[in-house]
């Protein structure tokens, strides 16, 4: 549990030091979303067991508590975000929770151990960022774009399917166009 616990800080710091190095807040919403799918992307196997693996219950609490300062942490982009008029009013907290779930569940194919044949990191990234941006309602047109390396939002989803197992089937394999 130390370990995980050391390592969630690591990452939480991580996201933190791209964000102050931001200038405005659509970059410093980017920069998280980059920092975290780009780390896990390059520590794979790490980011697997830290996120996706089975745990043990007190480890599990950990990655909770992880996941909820995460989102607390986005909560604040995005209510930064509403007081500048960048994004439409709307519930930060609930918007902050969903853009976690989409960077963690659009990450469970390219991390899997079984995933196959993948975009490259640099596609994934662009893409999750863009899906994000779009989610949360910021204007199109951020910095890192799926089309400037040739991706399709979404286009990777079925690889959840391949180790999520039937209660995700029937929705990932499906495009969102």
């Amino acid at each position: 549990m130390e370990v995980f616990r050391a390592v969630s800080q690591r990452e939480v710091a991580a996201m933190r030091s791209a964000s102050a190095h931001a200038r405005s807040v659509p970059e410093r919403f980017e920069a998280v979303v980059a920092t975290y799918a780009g780390r896990a992307l390059r520590n794979r196997r790490l980011a697997w067991a830290l996120v996706y693996e089975p745990v043990d219950p007190l480890v599990d609490a950990e990655r909770l508590a992880y996941r909820r300062d995460y989102r607390e942490n986005m909560a604040r982009l995005l209510r930064e975000g509403i007081a500048t008029g960048a994004l439409p009013a709307q519930g930060a907290d609930f918007a902050a929770a969903a853009v976690v779930g989409v960077i963690a569940e659009t990450l469970v194919g390219p991390l899997s151990p079984v995933a196959g044949v993948t975009r490259s990191e640099e596609e994934i990234v662009a893409t999750i960022v863009s899906l994000c941006r779009r989610s949360s309602g910021w204007p199109t047109g951020g910095v890192l774009q799926p089309d400037d390396v040739g991706a399709e939002p979404l286009d990777h989803i079925h690889l959840i399917a391949a180790h999520a197992g039937p209660a995700r089937e029937h929705c990932a394999t499906r495009p969102l166009r």
